[in-house]
């Protein structure tokens, strides 16, 4: 059984001078699924006892006692992926969520109707965090998923869900970027950067070789998190609270996630997003800008996809581009209808576009993507941590919500995007 790949050195070290012998037990070493869950069940027992044991000698837990409990969480997630793939394969599927890219119309969460978990979201954890559950599912699940540092691990069935809501709420998504899920720390996703050109022949002749250009794109899991304030009255006292708390988390993720895909800078941490790929077309309204005031601009762009081969699918614009494409007339005050080769180009909005970009004497241009956006793949780790934040914000009666998040975003393609900048409102 492979668990063991992504601990760090101290978390390697700890196990080892922790739980040596369940480490290199049987049912470790077994790959059948009643030995897998047995292993599973050894981890969390281990994790308590660790925890317990600092407790009950009234002293806080040693740096070698919490990278120990670190790496048992993370032989506890490689093991649940294990888990998923042994009932996908006695299902007859063979995929799991980490060895495929979801299109934006296929949901990551599987149909589990039968799960103890099923149905519940991020903001019921969230909620039974503050204040408690009778549900014993999911009083089991904040029990395992806690670790040293005060934390909860949301369980993969329920995180699955999460990121369907949050993808529903992605502008590049529903434009048509994929979704991979991560399982480890750096993934990476081949490409194609040139293909083989065919040649015909003479009879007895030999094959004109013609290679394609592989290449690949690495999606690497970086750190996103939120902090979510919420006054004890209205958790206690609202009856949709936890729809509210997932919708606030997704939203506010979904958000980000567009902004770096669009614009991201790619300085680390944060990825480098679509505006700053190398590779992409780029045209400009002037050198300080220019008002656009036709339609010229965006079939230029789908004409330089067309001519790498590819197809325009979505346009993304800010709002105010949007109404402005809209509120266009012809000669007669008629509203001036898309060219027919933008048919299939539909536009997709988002304040995730600035509008503060500078294009020479101008600070308030902003800029339109045209391109094939299922070159474009998000990936996101199948995790979900929070943490409640009690004392930092105990003077105002509310109560923090720190959720972290593992995600990365790469253009598969670049010359299938388009970008024109420049664009001012006047």
């Amino acid at each position: 059984m492979k668990t063991r790949q992504y601990l760090t050195e101290a978390e390697q070290q700890a196990l080892d001078a922790t739980c040596p012998q369940l480490l290199n037990s049987k049912v470790a070493r077994s790959n059948h699924p009643a030995d897998t869950h047995r292993f599973r069940a050894s981890l969390i027992n281990e994790s308590r006892r660790i925890l317990s044991a600092s407790k009950s000698e009234g002293r806080s837990a040693t740096k070698s006692e919490l990278a120990a409990v670190d790496g048992i969480h993370k032989l506890i997630e490689n093991v649940d992926l294990q888990l998923e793939a042994d009932k996908l394969v006695q299902d007859g599927d063979g995929v799991t969520p980490a060895t495929r890219i979801f299109t934006n119309q296929q949901k990551v969460a599987r149909t589990r109707s039968d799960h103890e978990l099923a149905g519940l979201t991020p903001g019921h954890f969230m909620k039974a965090m503050l204040l408690g559950t009778d549900d014993p599912a999911l009083r089991n699940a904040l029990s395992e998923g806690s670790d040293a540092g005060g934390g909860y691990s949301v369980p993969s069935v329920v995180t699955e869900g999460f990121i369907d809501a949050l993808r529903a709420q992605s502008v590049c998504i529903k434009a048509g970027a994929g979704t991979a899920i991560l399982n480890s720390m750096k993934t990476t996703i081949a490409t194609i950067a040139s293909d083989p050109v065919p040649a015909w022949r003479a009879e007895n002749a030999a094959v004109t070789e013609s290679a394609p250009t592989f290449g690949s794109v690495v999606l690497q899991a970086r750190s996103l998190a939120v902090l979510v304030k919420v006054s004890r009255e209205l958790v206690e006292d609202s009856i949709n609270i936890e729809a509210m708390l997932q919708a606030c988390l997704a939203g506010a993720l979904a958000g980000e996630l567009d902004r770096v895909a669009l614009m991201g800078s790619g300085t680390a941490p944060e990825p480098r997003g679509i505006f700053n790929t190398s590779g992409i077309g780029s045209a400009s309204m002037g050198t300080n800008g220019a008002v656009i005031n036709s339609f010229d601009e965006l079939v230029a762009a789908a004409l330089a996809i067309a001519s790498n081969n590819g197809a325009a699918n979505g346009a993304v614009m800010a709002p105010r581009e949007y109404f402005k494409l809209g509120a266009m007339q012809d000669a007669t005050y008629q509203p001036l209808n898309r060219p027919r080769v933008l048919d299939d180009v539909p536009f997709h909005v988002t304040t995730a576009m600035p509008t503060t970009m500078t294009q020479g004497t101008s600070s308030v241009a902003s800029a339109i993507i045209v391109g094939d956006w299922t070159k474009l793949v998000f990936g996101i780790r199948s995790d979900l941590r929070i943490e409640l934040l009690r004392e930092t914000f105990a003077g105002n009666l509310q109560y923090g919500f720190l959720a972290h998040l593992r995600a990365d975003v790469a253009v598969t393609q670049p010359g299938l995007f388009h970008r024109t900048i420049g664009i001012t409102p006047t």
